[in-house]
Protein backbone atom coordinates (compact mmCIF):
# COMPACT_ATOMS: atom_id res chain seq x y z
CA UNK A 1 0.00 0.00 0.00
CA UNK A 2 1.26 3.59 -0.96
CA UNK A 3 1.93 5.90 1.94
CA UNK A 4 0.66 9.29 0.54
CA UNK A 5 1.96 12.52 1.92
CA UNK A 6 1.90 15.83 1.32
CA UNK A 7 5.36 17.17 2.27
CA UNK A 8 4.94 19.99 -0.80
CA UNK A 9 1.28 20.87 -0.02
CA UNK A 10 -0.58 18.24 -2.40
CA UNK A 11 -1.35 14.58 -1.85
CA UNK A 12 1.46 12.63 -3.60
CA UNK A 13 3.14 9.33 -2.91
CA UNK A 14 5.83 8.56 -0.66
CA UNK A 15 8.43 7.25 -3.70
CA UNK A 16 7.82 10.54 -6.14
CA UNK A 17 8.18 13.09 -3.44
CA UNK A 18 11.18 14.85 -4.10
CA UNK A 19 12.00 15.92 -0.63
CA UNK A 20 13.80 13.99 2.23
CA UNK A 21 11.19 12.66 4.10
CA UNK A 22 10.67 10.24 6.97
CA UNK A 23 7.03 9.01 7.01
CA UNK A 24 4.98 6.90 9.97
CA UNK A 25 1.73 5.63 9.32
CA UNK A 26 -1.04 5.90 12.15
CA UNK A 27 -0.96 1.99 12.83
CA UNK A 28 3.12 1.84 13.31
CA UNK A 29 2.28 5.11 15.99
CA UNK A 30 -0.24 2.65 17.43
CA UNK A 31 1.93 -0.41 17.57
CA UNK A 32 4.82 1.61 18.94
CA UNK A 33 2.83 3.62 21.55
CA UNK A 34 4.51 6.46 19.98
CA UNK A 35 1.97 9.47 21.79
CA UNK A 36 4.34 11.82 22.01
CA UNK A 37 7.30 13.61 19.90
CA UNK A 38 9.57 12.32 22.02
CA UNK A 39 8.19 8.93 21.56
CA UNK A 40 8.09 9.97 17.54
CA UNK A 41 11.77 10.60 18.05
CA UNK A 42 12.80 7.25 18.68
CA UNK A 43 11.26 5.70 15.16
CA UNK A 44 12.53 8.71 12.85
CA UNK A 45 16.18 8.61 12.51
CA UNK A 46 18.39 11.71 13.26
CA UNK A 47 15.03 13.24 14.93
CA UNK A 48 16.08 13.94 18.87
CA UNK A 49 13.54 15.56 20.70
CA UNK A 50 12.67 16.66 24.36
CA UNK A 51 11.74 19.32 26.77
CA UNK A 52 14.23 22.06 27.38
CA UNK A 53 16.32 22.32 30.38
CA UNK A 54 13.99 25.52 31.52
CA UNK A 55 11.04 23.01 30.85
CA UNK A 56 9.10 25.66 28.92
CA UNK A 57 9.73 25.01 25.42
CA UNK A 58 11.10 22.40 23.63
CA UNK A 59 14.87 20.77 22.39
CA UNK A 60 14.48 19.68 19.01
CA UNK A 61 17.45 18.69 16.44
CA UNK A 62 17.00 17.12 12.98
CA UNK A 63 20.05 16.16 11.40
CA UNK A 64 21.59 17.81 14.03
CA UNK A 65 20.58 21.16 13.09
CA UNK A 66 17.92 22.56 15.82
CA UNK A 67 17.71 24.87 18.99
CA UNK A 68 16.75 24.51 22.49
CA UNK A 69 14.77 27.23 23.28
CA UNK A 70 15.23 28.97 27.24
CA UNK A 71 11.33 30.94 26.81
CA UNK A 72 8.42 29.69 25.17
CA UNK A 73 8.14 32.75 22.89
CA UNK A 74 11.57 31.40 20.63
CA UNK A 75 10.69 29.98 17.29
CA UNK A 76 12.08 26.53 17.11
CA UNK A 77 14.65 25.76 14.04
CA UNK A 78 12.51 22.47 13.95
CA UNK A 79 8.91 23.45 13.46
CA UNK A 80 5.79 21.45 13.68
CA UNK A 81 2.45 21.45 11.71
CA UNK A 82 -0.20 19.75 13.12
CA UNK A 83 -3.08 19.39 10.35
CA UNK A 84 -1.60 22.12 8.38
CA UNK A 85 -1.70 24.73 11.32
CA UNK A 86 1.99 26.07 11.82
CA UNK A 87 3.27 25.99 15.82
CA UNK A 88 7.07 27.20 15.83
CA UNK A 89 6.88 27.65 19.53
CA UNK A 90 7.65 24.31 20.77
CA UNK A 91 5.44 23.59 23.47
CA UNK A 92 3.92 20.49 21.49
CA UNK A 93 6.25 18.42 22.20
CA UNK A 94 4.62 17.59 25.73
CA UNK A 95 0.83 17.60 24.46
CA UNK A 96 0.00 13.91 23.82
CA UNK A 97 -1.22 13.33 20.11
CA UNK A 98 -3.59 10.68 19.52
CA UNK A 99 -5.80 9.03 16.96
CA UNK A 100 -3.28 10.30 13.99
CA UNK A 101 -2.97 9.25 10.86
CA UNK A 102 0.88 9.76 9.63
CA UNK A 103 3.66 11.25 10.70
CA UNK A 104 5.86 13.24 8.28
CA UNK A 105 9.22 14.66 9.41
CA UNK A 106 10.64 16.44 6.48
CA UNK A 107 14.73 17.18 6.73
CA UNK A 108 16.57 20.06 5.89
CA UNK A 109 15.20 23.72 4.89
CA UNK A 110 11.40 24.04 4.00
CA UNK A 111 10.82 27.31 3.95
CA UNK A 112 9.09 27.52 0.39
CA UNK A 113 5.91 25.78 1.51
CA UNK A 114 6.02 25.89 5.28
CA UNK A 115 7.50 29.15 6.01
CA UNK A 116 10.23 31.05 7.87
CA UNK A 117 10.52 28.85 11.14
CA UNK A 118 11.82 25.52 9.62
CA UNK A 119 15.35 26.29 8.84
CA UNK A 120 15.92 22.48 10.41
CA UNK A 121 13.04 20.92 8.98
CA UNK A 122 9.44 20.10 10.10
CA UNK A 123 7.54 17.62 11.81
CA UNK A 124 3.95 17.49 10.13
CA UNK A 125 1.02 15.58 11.97
CA UNK A 126 -2.23 14.50 10.24
CA UNK A 127 -5.33 13.89 12.26
CA UNK A 128 -7.47 10.85 11.03
CA UNK A 129 -10.78 11.78 9.10
CA UNK A 130 -14.04 10.70 9.20
CA UNK A 131 -15.00 7.12 7.25
CA UNK A 132 -17.32 6.15 5.19
CA UNK A 133 -18.49 3.48 7.50
CA UNK A 134 -19.70 3.44 11.49
CA UNK A 135 -16.51 2.91 13.41
CA UNK A 136 -15.64 3.63 17.01
CA UNK A 137 -12.31 2.28 19.07
CA UNK A 138 -11.44 2.63 22.66
CA UNK A 139 -8.10 2.06 24.59
CA UNK A 140 -7.10 2.41 28.21
CA UNK A 141 -3.82 1.64 30.28
CA UNK A 142 -1.62 2.09 33.68
CA UNK A 143 1.78 3.00 33.75
CA UNK A 144 3.24 1.70 37.06
CA UNK A 145 5.96 3.70 37.56
CA UNK A 146 4.45 7.01 38.10
CA UNK A 147 0.33 5.75 38.48
CA UNK A 148 -0.17 7.06 35.06
CA UNK A 149 -4.13 5.92 34.02
CA UNK A 150 -5.26 7.02 30.61
CA UNK A 151 -8.27 6.52 28.14
CA UNK A 152 -8.48 7.14 24.44
CA UNK A 153 -11.52 6.72 22.64
CA UNK A 154 -12.87 7.59 19.58
CA UNK A 155 -16.25 7.55 17.36
CA UNK A 156 -16.63 8.02 13.11
CA UNK A 157 -18.96 7.78 10.47
CA UNK A 158 -21.72 9.50 7.84
CA UNK A 159 -24.09 11.48 9.57
CA UNK A 160 -26.24 11.55 6.37
CA UNK A 161 -25.31 10.95 2.82
CA UNK A 162 -23.38 14.09 2.35
CA UNK A 163 -21.98 15.06 5.81
CA UNK A 164 -19.06 12.55 8.25
CA UNK A 165 -17.73 13.26 11.26
CA UNK A 166 -15.38 11.97 13.56
CA UNK A 167 -14.59 13.06 17.41
CA UNK A 168 -11.95 11.52 19.20
CA UNK A 169 -11.22 12.10 23.19
CA UNK A 170 -7.97 11.58 25.44
CA UNK A 171 -8.03 11.95 29.19
CA UNK A 172 -5.22 11.30 31.15
CA UNK A 173 -4.47 11.52 35.29
CA UNK A 174 -0.94 10.41 37.01
CA UNK A 175 0.58 10.69 40.77
CA UNK A 176 3.97 11.46 39.17
CA UNK A 177 7.26 9.59 39.00
CA UNK A 178 8.41 10.48 42.14
CA UNK A 179 7.51 11.03 46.05
CA UNK A 180 7.89 14.19 47.62
CA UNK A 181 9.38 13.21 51.33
Amino acid sequence: EDLIVTARRRDERLLDAPVAITAIGGDTLDRYQATRVSDIATLVPSLIAGKAASGSSASIFLRGVGSTALSAGFDQSVSFVIDGLPMSRGREISLPQFDIERVEVLRGPQALFFGKNTTGGLISLTSRNPTDTFEAGLRAGYGFEARERYTEAFVSGPLSDAIRARIAGRYSDSDGAFTNM
